[in-house]
């Protein structure tokens, strides 16, 4: 199969480990957020991708999507030790939901582009 290394895990990442609480979204799940407490709580591990892939023995990751809203910035810190020079990292972020959050939209792209090129 051509998706024979691609692997799941039931799990957040972020810049730290430890558990957190995600609110689901029932109606859209692609809406869970740590910042609506409006929905359902569910906790949840969240495991910084660095120490996942030495847990797991991956040695390289050529790819990586995000979205997760709200917390792309502490999913990046969280893997930056372990980024190739070639791994394509491919970030969705909302800014107005981070303004919602008050997160700065401004504060992420200026991340972005201090560890990212």
């Amino acid at each position: 199969s051509s998706f024979s290394q691609i692997e799941c895990y039931n799990l957040a990442i972020g810049a730290d480990s430890g558990f957190t609480t995600i609110f689901l979204n029932q109606s859209s799940p692609g809406c869970s957020s740590k910042f609506v407490p409006s929905q359902k709580p569910h906790q949840t591990e969240v495991r910084d991708l660095a120490s996942l892939l030495a847990e797991k023995n991956i040695s390289q990751v050529d790819f990586i999507k995000i979205d997760i809203e709200g917390m792309e910035q502490e999913a990046l810190q969280g893997m930056l030790s372990c980024l190739g020079p070639h791994t394509v990292v491919m970030c969705e972020f909302n800014p107005y939901f981070l303004k919602s959050i008050h997160k700065s939209p401004t504060a992420f792209l200026d991340y972005l582009n201090a560890h990212f090129r």
